[in-house]
């Protein structure tokens, strides 16, 4: 939708559900590999221990790019910068610890969809305006493959967008230990259903799975979180974090 092509990206599977169908789901939209983290129905909590203080403001500006003046612009990120900055100081984030992103969405004049696009930082030069808008060209020409005529379309500025972000200590991930090979992970063997055909599936143990095991599906991988199912053919190898890395290339 957005212009770009999922068979250049891996497929994240988290929550407790997320590997159940993360294997098909990357297969029906030709993803090639899957990544299960270690603890699936964990990573959203650890995504909030991790997560870094951000408040976001905005002002509409609803202006051409034939009419702004750069003055305007920069009147509006100043007071955006500041609105931010008081609320990071307010959660105890000092100025000079915290970031700003700068962003403004923009659409052709008459469009009710546009773009967001990023801001440089500090303040701006006349040259500022035309690269935010051939950052808007840029993306109407990646997602529909074609750009209106300079001298036919007029560019509409619609909301100027500051981020705030206030980093916080992350946690370190811990290595797992090196494996024993995958055969001291299986714990059984039963009758699963792969497109609606009964299948032998080895079932392995996640927690007796370290890093550089490696098997072939079909395959359930269990654990207390989650459960992971491998589709036949797919090939898996346990990095040195503990995640799952599913290759779906070498399957049907």
């Amino acid at each position: 939708e957005r212009g770009f092509d999922p068979r250049e990206f891996s497929l994240f599977a988290f929550g407790g559900a997320g590997p159940l169908y993360a294997a098909e789901v990357a297969r029906a939209g030709s993803i090639p590999t899957v990544i299960v983290p270690r603890f699936p129905g964990l990573t959203s909590a650890l995504g909030l221990l991790m997560s870094d203080i951000r408040h976001d403001a905005s002002r509409s500006l609803l202006r051409t790019n034939r009419e702004i003046e750069i003055s305007e612009l920069n009147d509006a990120y100043a007071a955006l910068d500041e609105k931010v900055l008081g609320l990071l100081e307010s959660e105890g984030i000092e100025r000079s610890a915290a970031a700003l992103i700068r962003e403004i969405d923009l659409r052709y004049f008459g469009q009710s969809e546009g773009f967001t696009v990023s801001v440089p930082p500090g303040e701006l030069s006349d040259d500022a305006l035309e690269l935010i808008t051939s950052g808007f060209l840029a993306q109407q020409q990646r997602e529909f493959g074609y750009v209106m005529p300079e001298d036919f379309a007029t560019i509409e500025l619609v909301t100027a967008r500051v981020s705030g972000v206030g980093t916080v200590d992350k946690i370190a991930l811990e290595k797992v230990d090196s494996g024993n090979g995958s055969e001291s992970a299986r714990i059984n063997n039963r009758s699963v259903y792969f497109e609606g055909e009964p299948v032998n599936t080895d079932v392995y143990f996640r927690d007796h799975l370290g890093a550089g095991d490696t098997f072939v599906g079909p395959a359930v991988v269990e654990q207390v979180d989650s459960t992971t199912v491998v589709p036949p053919g797919a090939q898996v190898c346990v990095d040195e974090y503990g995640n799952l890395i599913i290759d779906l290339t070498g399957g049907s």
